[in-house]
Formats: structure tokens, C-alpha cells, sequence
């Protein structure tokens, strides 16, 4: 049985690319997961998934969760995900925001952290993992964090996203990787 992987009920960047980043690296680990979304993407979100050729792969939309496993990114709120998320078993949690109000029934992975974003999270279980991170995956990811700092301008960046963006870029070669990130802010 597959399990879903997905962000909040109306994603940004970091939620997509966290639901596509997270559920590579699980793939890698030995489990069959599957990104997927709550809601539609935005021009911002595009433009990401397009400059690193996933144009095409947008994750599925997925609404009801009922008997299903799943991973959850960029959210631990019941307010933010499916109304029958207390029907589905919660494998993991994956977030850069406060602890929210999800109980589950049976042990889960959990990676919060106080920083500026979830792909931030992502790319540290990557590096945990010794997983190697594919130059689209990483461009993705670096884009996110991005976009979530706001290009480090946001008071919840903290050294560990820069670094990680530096890191990124690196991977999937992008010299000027904040030039990058005014044409996302554009498009958005």
C-alpha cells in the first residue's frame, strides 16, 4: 500500500515541493510513497516545478484520506488538512511551525524544527540519511527555502536555511541563485 505524502489545505511552495522532496527521499529509504496536494498550485509554485522540470509531474489532488497512510509537511494543525485526517494513520510529521493539534494513535516519525522552512527539514533527513539529492530535487528545494525566507529576509530564517540554500545550489549548480529568486517573486 502506497502512502500519500502532502502539505496544507492551501499549499505554497513549501508544501508542494516538501510533499515532491520528501517523498523521493522516502522512496530511497525503501518505502512507497506518493507526493500529492490539498489544493491548487500557484503561479509562484509553477515556476519552480517547471525551471527544474517538473513541469509535468504535478502531485496528484488528494482530499480524503480516510484508511490511508500518510506523511504530513509543512503542517501539524487538524485545521490545515483533510477533515477525515483522524481516519488515516500518520506516519510522519515533517514542519518549521509550532507543534499544532494532531494526536495519533501509534508511534511517528517527527521532524520539527524552529527554522524558516520545511524543505530546510527535508534537506537535513537527506544529509541524516546519506542520501544523495538529485540536481532538480535540489534546485526545488532551494527555490522553496527561498521562497519561504523571503531570500533570508524573513524574521523565522535562521543560518541553517542559508546554509542549506548555499548547499543547494551548489548541487544543482546555480551561481546566482537569489537572481533566481526575484524572477519567482516576479512570477508570483
Amino acid at each position: 500500500m502506497s502512502t500519500y505524502v502532502f502539505g496544507h489545505t492551501s499549499p505554497d511552495s513549501d508544501s508542494i515541493v516538501g510533499a515532491i522532496t520528501l517523498s523521493y527521499l522516502k522512496n530511497q529509504l525503501g518505502e512507497d510513497c506518493i507526493p500529492t496536494r490539498q489544493g491548487e498550485i500557484s503561479a509562484e509554485t509553477e515556476f519552480i516545478l517547471s525551471k527544474f522540470g517538473y513541469g509535468d509531474k504535478v502531485p496528484s489532488l488528494k482530499t480524503s484520506v480516510a484508511g490511508e497512510d500518510v506523511y504530513l509537511i509543512d503542517f501539524s494543525d487538524k485545521a490545515q488538512a483533510p477533515s477525515d485526517i483522524m481516519e488515516a494513520t500518520i506516519l510522519g510529521i515533517v514542519d518549521h511551525h509550532k507543534l499544532g493539534d494532531l494526536t495519533t494513535d501509534t508511534p511517528l516519525e517527527c521532524w520539527i524544527r524552529p527554522i524558516g522552512c520545511s524543505n530546510t527539514v527535508v534537506y537535513e533527513m537527506f544529509k541524516a540519511n546519506n542520501v544523495e539529492i538529485p540536481k532538480d530535487i535540489a534546485g526545488m528545494m532551494m527555490m522553496a527555502i527561498l521562497s519561504d525566507t523571503v531570500i533570508f529576509k524573513s524574521p523565522t530564517c535562521t543560518k541553517v536555511d542559508t546554509k542549506a540554500v548555499k548547499e543547494l545550489a551548489l548541487i544543482c549548480n546555480i551561481q546566482n541563485y537569489k537572481a533566481l529568486a526575484m524572477e519567482m517573486f516576479i512570477v508570483k
